[in-house]
């Protein structure tokens, strides 16, 4: 429901979505930011897409995990070198999925471990993702940043997990899904970093109309609320430019 409302929203504001494609490589050129009339080939960014296609643009938002982002500019990694720190620890979780034909134990659709990194919801219980009497149950193990995973022991603490909230649940599966290494998070927020603060800011250094955005960019929030809030934050910063700018890019 998110993505249809943005992708709503987007296409209301007259936003052109490229589908079946991704983006390759994201070179840039040397421009005159002085010029009121810039053609497509005088335009600072040129991103390639992986159909050999390219188009051009005045100004460019990277939204994606550092790594993918430092990946898009092979050819001036320099340009965007400083966020590989940002990338280094994020933050991982086993999970398991399960669709049951009827929910065992209602009295408690929810459940957080306090001696072990475990959760569980029954999403069903307050969204429509099953059919009448069925159930779907989230249960996830976060993972250690330090020492490599066991799919094997954290599918079986899942599932350990699940018997105690809901016995009897393995009888009634209808669908399972175990992911063993899932990204919570691009980065751990630490006190080394200097909090939230320390986080790399939406514009990017030393290039021309670049910005970031994600969960792991800017002073606020974390999960979806970094992401929104680094994302707004990014066009509060392009909206100040001079007005040729926006006009540009428009």
């Amino acid at each position: 429901m998110l993505v249809k409302g943005l992708v709503t929203k987007a296409q209301e504001a007259k936003v052109t979505i490229v589908k079946g494609k991704r983006v390759v490589q994201v070179v840039q050129r040397d421009s005159d930011n002085n010029n009121n009339n810039l053609t497509s080939s005088e335009y600072p960014w040129k991103i390639h897409l992986s159909d050999d296609s390219s188009m051009s643009a005045y100004v460019l938002i990277i939204a994606t995990s550092p790594r993918d982002a430092y990946k898009l500019f092979r050819i001036r990694p320099d340009i965007i070198s400083y966020i590989i720190d940002a990338g280094k620890r994020p933050v991982k979780a086993a999970c398991l999925d399960v669709a049951l034909s009827t929910l065992p134990n209602r009295s408690v659709p929810v459940a957080f471990g306090i001696d072990s990194p475990l959760y569980l919801s029954v999403h069903s219980e307050s969204a429509k993702l099953a059919p009448k009497g069925g159930a779907v149950i989230h249960v996830l193990k976060y993972l250690k940043s330090s020492i490599d995973s066991d799919p094997k022991r954290d599918e079986s603490d899942l599932e350990f997990l699940l018997d105690i909230v809901q016995p009897g649940w393995r009888t009634l599966v209808v669908k399972r899904r175990f992911l063993p290494n899932m990204i919570v998070s691009n980065t751990l927020v630490s006190a080394e970093q200097g909090g939230t603060p320390g986080r790399p800011d939406t514009r990017v250094p030393n290039a021309n109309n670049l910005y970031i955005v994600g969960d792991w960019v800017g002073p606020e929030g974390l999960l979806a609320d970094a992401s929104f809030s680094s994302a707004k934050h990014a066009a509060q910063q392009i909206l100040k430019e001079p007005l040729k700018l926006v006009q540009n890019y428009k």
